[in-house]
């Protein structure tokens, strides 16, 4: 953006004869934008603005154009409100799942770690069944222990 200042004028306006004392300043901006094709278009703002210390309606904004203007600005203002509400909606979010996140994985971590009830009584289970298995295959060598014994002192 370049600002170009005018000096302070006194101006003599040729149709109500009133003398003003103005002071106005050039506000110019450039933004340049490519095309599809690579051409660069240039597009120039020139934007006077003017204070002037008269009541003279000549020289200053109309009532529409300054309340266009007010309503711009108020939408800009909402529209920043509402982005930050959402950056903070969004913030939130992320905070409340990271911590969920956390949460279950410390519950999956004391599931790994600490049994449930029904974890242990199938633990239980097993291993009463694997007693019996083994209570059963220890009689079964031992009777067949004792019929392979009798069988070998019935030979002599």
């Amino acid at each position: 953006m370049v600002v170009e200042p005018k000096a302070a004028t006194t101006e003599q306006d040729s149709s109500s004869n009133v003398v003003s004392g103005s002071e106005s300043k050039t506000v110019v901006k450039d933004t340049s934008t490519k095309t599809a094709e690579g051409e660069v278009i240039q597009k120039t703002l020139l934007q006077l603005e003017k204070h002037t210390n008269t009541a003279d309606t000549k020289d200053t904004q109309h009532k529409d154009d300054l309340s266009d203007f007010n309503q711009e600005e108020e939408d800009a203002c909402v529209f920043a409100e509402s982005l930050n509400a959402a950056n903070d909606n969004n913030q939130d979010s992320v905070e409340d799942f990271s911590q969920k996140r956390k949460r279950s994985r410390n519950e999956a971590e004391l599931d790994f770690h600490t049994p449930t009830k029904e974890v242990i009584d199938m633990a239980a289970q097993d291993t009463a069944a694997k007693i019996v298995t083994n209570n059963s295959m220890e009689s079964d060598q031992a009777s067949l222990g004792a019929k392979e014994g009798k069988a070998i002192g019935s030979e002599e």
